[in-house]
């Protein structure tokens, strides 16, 4: 069910052609603080004995713009006052650009033309005392990249709307400090606002995704290092490969609800290496193995009993029944490289639908029409699709990514990416516009997602502990 978040009301602020960000800042708000903190001297009786003379209080300066290019004429304003109420006096001074009105409350101070540190200090004075602040002031301009999956997101930066939608790249930001934040109707992204650091020359970039903090999710299991794993077509059940920590070898366990305990039901392929579970009409399970030392093979296995058989006859890897269970497919080593194979599940006719792919999970469009899978570009993996009868393949990702899984509705592709130095969980939403956006959905390490048929509810592997990775289920998706 898709969320529709509402636009928060937010004040209009103002970008040039230029790029620079042009921060209004109200005058009344210093003076207004100024006259409330000399009223906090009123009041008061006598008692005989003549009050301390208290210094002046400065709370901070108020920069208008906000942050400072080279050259800029710069409103500063001191936030200040007396505890006795008494009149104050004040001076500013700076050691680079040149001071305008440096005798007032407020000062007009032209930046220097040039990159630069500047310290800018006022001194606040009374009757009998003096206060000083010195404010360092960058000078200079940068690039302020905001990005954010899915795109199109508008741009706020100090809950200002811009008139930027992403992907942004701001040319010509003032230096400085940066909150910034995105919105976009129908999805919720994370975090709320990021904070951004322009320095003179140099580019900060900030990225947002899908609000993985709305999601609910449920531990499915409590042990073992689990990996891949394929749901049961009722959903009732879960093969998992699964590594045990002795043996160092992994194996195909069956998982069923309730959740979190587990039925420790084991395929006939135990004291095995065997991974890639995919289950299949009547109980059948496609795995990979390497028992024996030899290179991966693709097997099949009855629940009922009985010893695996071979699927296909040479090296081949991550299998994957289509949904309608007449036909499996595959990653089969050809030379150096693989090649995705499809083959009816009752006949060794296997056929080639696409070459040089990246040895990884393939998975099969609902209506068996599509397979999803892996192939590298410019030395990157990305996500592509292939009509299931051969044809030209389509990149669909922006991103890098592996281990794709496609939604029992068809509307979204599951994988996996490190893009942006996290590994998680990102999707790919198919029927949003003319192609496929990317949607950033985890960033703590998960992996291996896969979707439960029955509810549309996406699972996935994640660390329990530190010495456990188990499988989630995740709920209530933020698009």
């Amino acid at each position: 069910m898709r969320v529709f978040r509402v636009p928060h009301g937010r004040s209009c602020g103002c970008f040039g052609l230029n790029g620079t960000v042009q921060a209004k800042v109200s005058a009344a708000v210093p003076l207004l603080a100024l006259v409330l903190l000399a009223c906090g001297g009123c009041g008061g009786g006598e008692t005989g004995t003549k009050p301390e003379d208290r210094p002046p209080a400065i709370n901070g300066v108020l920069l208008d713009p906000r942050r400072v290019a080279p050259g800029d004429t710069v409103a500063a304003t001191a936030v200040a006052g007396d505890p006795e109420g008494v009149p104050l006096t004040f001076l500013w001074r700076v050691n680079s650009g040149v001071l305008l009105d440096s005798t007032s409350v407020q000062a007009t101070w032209v930046a220097p033309s040039y990159a630069a540190s500047c310290s800018l200090t006022v001194f606040v004075s009374d009757a009998a005392n003096q206060t000083s602040l010195t404010s360092v002031v960058p000078v200079g301009v940068g690039t302020l990249v905001v990005e954010s999956y899915p795109q199109g997101a508008a741009v706020y930066i100090d809950d200002e709307l811009t008139g930027y939608v992403t992907p942004a790249t701001i040319t010509a930001a003032p230096a400085g400090s940066y909150s910034v934040s995105v919105e976009q109707a129908g999805f919720m992204y994370y975090p709320a606002t990021r904070s951004a650091l322009v320095t003179h020359g140099a580019t900060a970039t900030v990225m947002f995704g899908l609000n993985q903090a709305h999601m609910t999710l449920t531990q499915l299991t409590v042990s073992d290092f689990a990996f891949q794993s394929s749901w049961s077509p009722d959903g009732s059940r879960l093969a998992c490969a699964t590594e045990d920590d002795l043996a160092l070898y992994r194996k195909i366990e069956i998982f069923q609800s309730p959740w979190p305990d587990y039925v420790g039901e084991y395929l006939e392929t135990m004291d095995e290496p065997d991974w890639a579970p995919s289950w299949g009409p009547g109980d059948q399970i496609l795995f990979a193995s390497s028992r024996g030392g030899a290179v991966p093979r693709v097997y099949v296995v009855s629940l009922a009993g009985g010893p695996p058989d071979f699927v296909y006859p040479t090296e081949a890897n991550f299998p994957a029944w289509s949904w309608d269970g007449e036909q499996i497919a595959l990653v089969a080593a050809n030379g150096a490289v693989h090649d995705l194979i499809v083959r009816p599940a009752s006949e060794l006719l296997p056929v080639t639908v696409a070459q040089d792919v990246v040895e990884d999970r393939p998975a099969w469009k609902p209506d068996d029409s599509q397979i999803a899978f892996s192939k590298l570009v410019g030395g990157q993996p990305y996500i592509f699709t292939v009509p299931s009868t051969g044809g030209t393949p389509e990149q669909v990702s922006h991103v890098p990514g592996t281990h794709p899984q496609w939604s029992p509705d068809g509307s979204t592709i599951a994988f996996v990416s490190s893009y942006g130095g996290t590994t998680g969980v990102w999707v790919l939403l198919m029927e949003e516009g003319p192609e496929p956006l990317d949607g950033w959905l985890t960033a703590t390490g998960e992996d291996w997602p896969t979707w439960k048929p029955d509810t549309g509810e996406l699972c996935f592997t994640a660390a329990a502990s530190a010495d456990s990775r188990t499988l989630w289920l995740a709920q209530d998706y933020p698009f």
